[in-house]
C-alpha cells in the first residue's frame, strides 16, 4: 500500500466476557483487517466496546515510516415490525380443568387413539393423548396473539373452551319462601310452549323483602302483580321497571325484564296466613290479616290508585279481634256474593296446613296460646351430639282471660327427637312473674340425625305467654391430629390423605390435606402433622361410635405416589396424652398404636386412585384423636461405606469363623422390658431379658436355617437388623 493511501476495513465482532489481559491477542489480526470487541469489564462488570486497527503497510514490510488509520461507523437499525414485550408467566390454577372436543373410542374397554404418536391404553400402559386444543393463536411471527392478526384495533376471538373448576362453596338448600319465579315463554306463532319450564339454573326469580314474610297470595293485574306477604301489601310491576333520575324521581319505563321492583304500601297490614280469605270482585279486592285482627279491602285497578279500607273497623273491632285471637290458625274462607254485593267471611275449625316453623336452637321463642289450643314448632338442633337442655317459662295472663290471681295456669308441652316423645305439665299461679316459673328439661341427642326436635304446646286451661328456649347440643370437645409419615427415596411426591365418619345415613364431610413427601435423613420423616379442634358430631369430627373412614387419595394432576396396600399402613388411636411434631413423640406415638395391635394398625384396601380403612369410633371422654398414614416401607435397606469393597455390601460382623448371619436383636418396647426367645439350629430354645434399648447379638452357621424369634409381654416390640457377613 503506498503512503497516504486509504482503505475502507470491516470490523468484526467477537463475542467475548474476556478480561483486559487477553483483550489485546484478541484484537491482533492480520494486515488489512480491524477487530472490534464487546466485553465486560471483570471489576465494573459494565459493558464496553473496544477497536483496534490494521497494522502501517511501512511497520508490516520492515519500514519505519506511515501510520494507519481506523474508522469505526455505529449504525443503529429500529424494528419496522411488531415490538414483543414479555410478560412474567404465572402458575396455572391447580383447580381449572379445560375441557376439549376430543374424542376417543374405547376398543375392548381400553381407550384407543386415532391419530399418530399417541400412546394407547391396555391393562398395563396408561394412555398418553395429544389434545387439540390451545389457548393462543400466532399470525406468522412468532408472537401469541388474542386478536386477530395482533391488530390493536383487532377484536378480541373467542378459543370456545369450556373451564371447569372446584367450588369451594358447600351445596345446601336454599328456601325460597319470600321470592316469585316464573315458568318459560309461550309463543302463539312458532307453537313454543314453556309454560311448565321452570329452570331455576337461569335465576328467574324475584327476591322480595323477606322482612315482610312469607307470600301467602299473588293476584296479577295487568301492569303488576299483587303481593301479599304475611306483614305487608305490595306490587311488583311486570314487564317494566322504576328507574330513579339524578334528583331521586321516579319513572316507569319499559325494559326486557319480566319483573320489576317491588313497591310497598306504607299502611302496616297483610294477609298473615291466610291466603284463603282473599276473594276479587271488579276493582275490589278482600282478605284478611289475622295478625292485626283486621279486614281489609283494597279498591282500584293498578298500585298508584289503589285506595285502602279497613272495614273491620265499622262496628266490629272488638269482635274480630276476639275472633282471630281464639282461631287463629283455622281457616279464614271468603267469598264474594255478588247478588247482595258483599264480601262473604266465615272462621271454621280446620287448621290450616301449613309447615311447622323451625327456628335455630339458642333463639328464644316467645308464644301466646289459649285454653284448648295447640301450637307446633320446631328447633333445628344440627349435626352435633350431646346433651339438650331446654327452658321453658310460662306467665298467666289475667286481662280478658278468663282467670284471676291465685288459679292455676297449665299447659302441655311435648317434644319429639327420633320418635322418642316426651310429654311434660308446665304449671304457674296467677299473678306470679315468668321468672318465678321455669322449668328445665334436658335429653341426649346420641345421632347426627335427625337434627329437628318438633315442640308442642297444648293450653290447658287460662292463656299464658309461653317463653322457651332450646340449646344446642353441648358435645364433647375432641382435638384430631392427621400425621402423614414418608420415607426419603419417596420425597418430592405428593398425595391427598382424607378422613371422614358415617353413621347410619349420615355422611360428614371429608377433610382433604394435600401432603408433599419431604426428603431427610433422621426418621420418622413427618411430611403432615395437622390440628384441627371442634365438638363430636360437628363436621368431621366423629361421634362415639361412628365408623371413621381414613383413605388415601391420588387426585390428578398433582398426586404422583402410587399406594401400596401390602406396605402402607393406616393407623390410629384415641388418647389422653398429647404427642407433638418432634422424633421423640412420634416415636412414642408408635409404640401407643402398637399397642392395641392389628385392630389399630390397619391395611388399606381398593386400587389407585382410592385405597381405603375404617374403624369403630371408641366410646371414650379421652381428648385426643390421632390418625397416622404410614407411608415408610415394611422393610429398610441399611447401606454402608468404608475403604474396602466388602464395606460397601455389608456391615461388619462379631461373628466366627464359618458363621455367615448376624441377628442383631434391639428392644424398641416403651418403658418396659422384653422377655426374648429363640430357636436356635439344634432346637435348643435360648430366653433372652432385655431392658428398653438393650441389644443382643445371635450368629448363624452357614446353611443354617432362619431360627425362630418371639417377644412378651403381650405388645412388646423388638428390632432386628440381619447383617450378611460373607460378602
Amino acid at each position: 500500500m503506498e503512503a497516504g493511501a486509504s482503505q475502507l476495513l470491516t470490523f468484526k465482532y467477537i463475542p467475548t466476557e474476556a478480561n483486559e489481559s487477553t483483550l489485546n491477542s484478541l484484537l491482533t489480526g492480520s494486515l488489512g483487517e480491524a477487530r472490534g470487541i464487546w466485553y465486560r469489564h471483570s471489576t465494573t462488570q459494565e459493558i464496553k466496546f473496544v477497536t483496534k486497527g490494521t497494522l502501517s503497510c511501512n511497520i508490516a514490510f520492515g519500514g519505519d515510516n506511515g501510520c494507519s488509520r481506523s474508522q469505526g461507523l455505529f449504525q443503529i437499525v429500529r424494528s419496522a415490525g411488531t415490538i414483543v414485550f414479555e410478560t412474567e408467566p404465572t402458575d396455572a390454577l391447580p383447580d381449572i380443568w379445560y375441557e376439549a372436543d376430543d374424542t376417543y373410542e374405547c376398543a375392548t374397554g381400553y381407550h384407543v387413539s386415532p391419530y399418530g404418536g399417541d400412546v394407547n391404553q391396555t391393562s398395563t400402559v396408561n394412555g398418553e393423548f395429544t389434545l387439540s386444543n390451545a389457548n393462543c393463536f400466532t399470525f406468522g411471527n412468532g408472537v401469541e396473539s388474542m386478536k386477530i392478526r395482533d391488530s390493536i384495533k383487532g377484536k378480541d376471538f373467542n378459543l370456545g373452551n369450556r373451564v371447569t373448576s372446584v367450588s369451594e362453596q358447600d351445596y345446601k338448600k336454599a328456601l325460597r319462601y319470600a321470592d316469585i319465579t316464573y315458568s318459560g315463554l309461550y309463543n302463539q306463532e312458532t307453537n313454543l310452549n314453556r309454560l311448565n319450564e321452570f329452570n331455576l339454573g337461569l335465576a328467574n326469580f324475584k327476591p322480595l323483602e323477606a322482612s315482610f314474610g312469607a307470600v301467602n297470595k299473588m293476584f296479577a293485574r295487568e301492569t303488576d302483580v299483587l303481593v301479599l306477604q304475611e306483614d305487608k301489601i305490595s306490587y311488583v310491576l311486570s314487564s317494566k321497571n322504576l328507574l330513579s333520575d339524578a334528583s331521586g324521581g321516579g319513572a316507569i319505563t319499559s325494559i326486557p325484564e319480566v319483573l320489576g321492583t317491588q313497591v310497598a304500601r306504607i299502611e302496616n297490614y297483610g294477609i298473615s296466613d291466610n291466603g284463603e280469605s282473599f276473594v276479587a270482585y271488579g276493582t275490589d279486592k278482600f282478605f284478611t290479616d289475622g295478625k292485626r285482627g283486621a279486614v281489609i279491602r283494597l279498591s282500584g285497578a293498578s298500585g298508584p290508585n289503589e285506595q285502602l279500607t279497613v272495614i273491620s273497623e265499622q262496628g266490629m273491632r272488638g269482635w274480630f279481634r276476639d275472633l282471630f285471637i281464639a282461631d287463629f290458625y283455622t281457616q279464614k274462607l271468603g267469598g264474594y256474593d255478588p247478588y247482595m254485593n258483599e264480601y262473604v267471611l266465615h272462621s271454621n275449625e280446620q287448621i290450616l296446613p301449613s309447615e311447622y316453623p323451625c327456628i335455630p336452637c339458642g333463639v328464644t321463642q316467645s308464644i301466646m296460646i289459649s285454653q284448648a289450643e295447640v301450637v307446633n314448632f320446631c328447633v333445628e338442633l344440627g349435626n352435633q351430639v350431646g346433651e339438650v337442655t331446654m327452658m321453658v317459662a310460662n306467665e298467666p295472663e289475667l286481662s280478658g282471660a278468663g282467670c284471676e290471681t291465685g288459679d292455676t295456669f297449665t299447659t302441655d308441652l311435648t317434644y319429639v327427637w327420633n320418635s322418642i316423645s316426651t310429654t311434660q305439665t308446665l304449671t304457674a299461679l296467677g299473678g306470679s312473674a315468668i321468672n318465678d316459673n321455669i322449668n328445665y328439661f334436658t335429653f341426649d341427642k346420641t345421632l347426627p340425625e335427625p337434627t329437628q326436635l318438633d315442640v308442642t304446646l297444648s293450653g290447658v286451661s287460662c292463656r299464658q305467654n309461653i317463653r322457651i328456649q332450646v340449646l344446642c347440643p353441648t358435645g364433647q370437645e375432641l382435638k384430631i391430629k392427621s400425621i402423614t409419615l414418608t420415607n426419603n427415596g419417596d420425597s418430592d411426591k405428593y398425595i391427598h390423605s382424607e378422613f371422614y365418619w358415617t353413621q347410619g345415613a349420615f355422611t360428614s364431610p371429608i377433610n382433604s390435606s394435600f401432603v408433599n413427601f419431604i426428603g431427610g435423613l433422621n426418621p420418622p420423616l413427618v411430611s403432615a402433622f395437622n390440628n384441627f379442634t371442634g365438638v363430636e358430631g360437628g363436621g368431621f369430627f366423629p361421634p362415639d361410635g361412628a365408623t371413621v373412614v381414613m383413605r388415601s387419595n391420588q387426585i390428578p394432576p398433582t398426586d404422583n405416589y402410587e399406594v401400596i396396600n401390602s406396605t402402607a399402613k393406616f393407623r390410629w388411636i384415641r388418647t389422653a396424652v398429647n404427642y407433638e411434631n418432634n422424633a421423640t413423640d412420634i416415636t412414642s406415638l408408635l409404640a401407643a398404636i402398637a399397642v392395641g395391635g392389628a385392630t389399630n394398625s390397619l391395611i388399606p384396601t381398593g386400587s389407585d386412585p382410592i385405597h381405603t380403612a375404617s374403624f369403630t369410633m371408641p366410646t371414650s371422654n379421652d381428648l385426643y384423636l390421632y390418625l397416622v398414614w404410614d407411608y415408610r416401607p415394611a422393610k429398610e435397606s441399611l447401606l454402608c461405606y468404608g475403604g474396602s469393597s466388602i464395606d460397601v455390601c455389608c456391615l461388619p460382623c462379631v461373628c466366627g469363623t464359618g458363621e455367615t448371619t448376624q441377628y442383631t436383636i434391639t428392644n424398641s418396647s416403651a418403658g418396659f422390658n422384653v422377655v426374648f426367645s429363640y430357636t436356635n439350629t439344634s432346637g435348643v430354645v435360648t430366653t433372652t431379658t432385655l431392658t428398653v434399648g438393650q441389644q443382643t447379638i445371635i450368629c448363624v452357621q452357614a446353611g443354617a436355617a432362619e431360627p425362630d424369634f418371639s417377644a412378651s409381654p403381650t405388645g412388646a416390640t423388638y428390632t432386628s437388623l440381619i447383617t450378611d457377613c460373607a460378602c
